[in-house]
């Protein structure tokens, strides 16, 4: 079943246009969900302002300042996947769309169980996302977890 997934910006510092951003991160997600295994019907993305994101981090992670993007698989239907509007700005003031369809394919790899909490897991997980952005036509930039793409001197 491939249905439509849940897009919501949230954000009260709107960016550019919701609506842009909405169909942006709907085409990505249906285009690419099943390249992960993923409905994309049972995917849901929210676009949050800071604060939002900030509470959902310190809620479920410990967070003590808003991240990027966050994940939770729900393996009865796909998951969640919150992107933070200001955080995608501040990491990308000049591509602040290609940014938010990198971390919008990072969090995607999350859902479909994909880690980088170890350095196999992060290689794993750094070239679906790369191979799902060239799908789309984005360039890849470096990630914290890049480096565990190059085994140690």
């Amino acid at each position: 079943m491939r249905g439509r997934p849940f897009v919501a910006v949230e954000c009260p510092t709107a960016p550019r246009s919701a609506r842009q951003v909405a169909r942006r991160i709907e085409r990505i997600v249906r285009r690419l969900a099943p390249a992960v295994g993923l409905d994309p019907g049972g995917v849901r993305v929210r676009v949050l302002g800071a604060e939002a994101m900030l509470d959902l981090g310190r809620r479920h992670l410990g967070k003590t300042e808003p991240t990027d993007v966050l994940s939770f698989p729900d393996d009865a239907r796909g998951g969640d996947v919150a992107l933070c509007w200001p955080v995608i700005v501040a990491q990308a003031p000049g591509a602040p769309l290609e940014e938010l369809a990198r971390l919008c394919v990072h969090g995607l790899c999350h859902l479909a169980g994909y880690d980088h909490a170890t350095a196999s897991q992060g290689r794993a997980m750094l070239r679906k996302e790369r191979a799902l952005l060239r799908r789309i036509g984005v360039p890849d930039v470096p990630r914290p977890y890049g480096r565990l793409l190059r085994p140690p001197p």
